[in-house]
């Protein structure tokens, strides 16, 4: 599927919205947009009030300035265009 030579049709001709049968596209597509939007924040909610509080000498962020005490190099990229990642990605086996 991912390099696209199977061809996989998972169509949704209707589903259930607030109890009703819908059929309309857009409204699916809606649907599903209200749905993935709104439970990031209910799961990120979720999270912060189910969490104890991480004491300061095992938080993820300390650690890591313990173990990387010197600043990173600095990084620069060279500009590429959408041209040269599809030819790069074409070109995997």
């Amino acid at each position: 599927m991912e390099t696209n030579k199977t061809k996989c049709s998972h169509d949704i001709s209707s589903i259930e919205i607030d109890g009703k049968i819908c059929n309309d596209y857009l409204d699916i597509a809606k649907a599903f947009n209200t749905y993935f939007t709104a439970i990031t924040g209910k799961i990120y909610t979720n999270t912060l009030e189910n969490t104890p509080p991480i004491p300061d000498n095992v938080h993820p962020l300390n650690y890591l300035k313990q173990v990387f005490s010197r600043p990173f190099p600095s990084i620069n990229l060279a500009p590429t265009t959408t041209k040269e990642v599809t030819d790069i990605v074409k070109s995997l086996k």
